[in-house]
């Protein structure tokens, strides 16, 4: 569902996978299923496309979570199995409707999880751990190059948009797998244009080491990493290192995602809770 701006990383990570088989491509914009009418069966309406494939397909949806809502909820009432992209959502209230009504929940990507450096950055903490002062996490880039269309310009924080709702949460997903659950959220700055934050610096504490989180939507240089801080050195550790576009590294972690992706050991719900729960306390202040 979905054949826009994250179709481009994700669909090569599932074609050249051969645990996979594409079954069906879904967008409501004609032009995006052009280069692949003679390969696969499309469709313009994901209720036609519903009826169409088994009830065994893993749905995975890409279209923007600010107009995702009525689609997950569609594929949920099928008993489809479904895949999607970050954030589920943005304020507790959604969160407590969403526990209330549907007894499936879907995998949700936190892409920046499947990074090879992680796992190295994990054992420099553990290795380090009662030296460790401070974890930087830099996640900075122009959006306006990084989207299709304008929503990024008119979606105000309360619906969805902004660079926290749409970064804060791959940050987020970082820092638990580097450290642990417990997470603080400590203070917020953040510079905002029409409502919408275009700016951000988030102090968080998880397991109590002090974290800081930079965010930037309107960054003339692209770069996401990490940088431990310890009593003597500084450790620093660029996600991107070796791709060229430096968004090419979307490549690779989405092909990570779906070699791991097991339903019975997904743990992107436990997750999605902490992150909805610092970002309804961040939103809360709007």
């Amino acid at each position: 569902m979905g054949c826009g701006a994250i179709f481009q990383y994700v669909y090569p990570a599932i074609h050249d996978n051969s645990g996979y088989t594409i079954v069906g491509l879904c967008d409501t914009n004609f032009e995006k299923l052009k280069p692949f009418l003679s390969k696969y069966p499309t469709y313009t309406s994901y209720r036609v496309m519903a009826n169409k494939i088994s009830k065994d397909t893993t749905i995975i949806i890409l279209v923007s979570h600010i107009v995702r809502k009525d689609i997950l909820k569609f594929f949920l009432e099928k008993n489809f199995k479904i895949i999607c992209e970050k954030p589920l959502f943005w304020k507790n209230k959604q969160l407590e409707v969403f526990e209330g009504t549907n007894p499936s929940w879907p995998t949700v990507i936190y892409h920046r999880l499947f990074n090879d450096r992680l796992p190295m950055i994990r054992q420099l903490i553990k290795n380090n751990r009662q030296n460790i002062m401070r974890i930087k996490i830099v996640y900075v880039e122009d959006i306006s190059i990084q989207t299709e269309g304008h929503e990024y310009e008119v979606t105000q924080d309360t619906d969805g948009g902004g660079c926290i709702n749409d970064n804060f949460p791959n940050c987020v997903s970082i820092l638990l797998f580097l450290l642990g659950i417990k997470v603080k959220l400590i203070s917020i700055k953040k510079s905002t244009k029409k409502g919408i934050t275009m700016k951000a610096e988030i102090e968080v504490q998880v397991d109590d080491i002090p974290c800081v989180i930079l965010l930037d939507w309107g960054s003339k240089f692209d770069e996401k990493s990490v940088s431990v801080e310890t009593q003597n050195a500084k450790f620093f550790y660029d996600l991107q290192y070796g791709y060229f576009p430096a968004k090419s590294s979307l490549y690779h972690e989405y092909e990570n995602f779906f070699l791991s992706w097991n339903l019975d050991t997904d743990e992107s719900r436990e997750v999605t809770i902490l992150v909805t729960q610092l970002l309804g306390l961040i939103n809360s202040n709007i």
